[in-house]
C-alpha cells in the first residue's frame, strides 16, 4: 500500500511539473524559462535534501525487511534507542523506549539496527 501511495505521488508530481512548464514556456522565452528551472531545480534540490534521505532510508528499511512491529529492536546513530517497534513508515520510525515514552525517529538518523527479536538473544522488556 505505502509503494502504491509513493508511486502516486510522484506520477502526480511529474504531470504536474511538466504541465507547468509548458504552460510558462507559451508566454516565456526558453532561455529565462531554463535558467527558472535550473536555479528553482538547485534550490530545490538543497531544501529537500534531509526528507529526500529520510524517504529514501525507509525505503530501504521495508524493502531489507529489517524489523517489523512489535519486535525488540536497539538503533544506534547520533542517539541510541532501545524498545519495543511500535511503527514504521518511510520517514519515521516510532520505538516504545524501555522507560514508557514513544519516541519518534527519522528514518535517516537510524544507521545501525541490533534485532532482539531474530535470533537466539531473549531480552524482558515490562510496559
Amino acid at each position: 500500500m505505502t509503494i502504491r501511495l509513493l508511486f502516486a505521488g510522484l506520477i502526480s508530481l511529474v504531470a504536474y511539473a511538466a504541465a507547468t512548464l509548458l504552460s510558462l514556456g507559451l508566454f516565456v522565452e526558453n532561455v529565462p524559462l531554463l535558467w527558472m528551472v535550473v536555479l528553482f531545480s538547485a534550490a530545490f534540490g538543497l531544501g529537500t535534501q534531509p526528507p529526500i534521505n529520510n524517504y529514501l532510508s525507509g525505503m530501504s528499511s521495508i524493502f531489507d525487511d529489517t524489523f517489523w512491529i512489535g519486535e525488540k529492536i536497539e538503533l544506534l546513530g547520533p542517539v541510541v534507542v532501545a524498545g519495543v517497534l511500535e511503527n514504521f513508515g518511510l520517514r519515521v520510525t516510532s520505538i516504545k523506549a524501555l522507560s514508557g515514552e514513544l519516541l519518534a525517529i527519522p528514518d535517516g538518523e537510524i544507521r545501525t539496527v541490533r534485532n532482539f527479536s531474530r535470533g537466539n538473544f531473549s531480552w524482558q522488556i515490562t510496559p
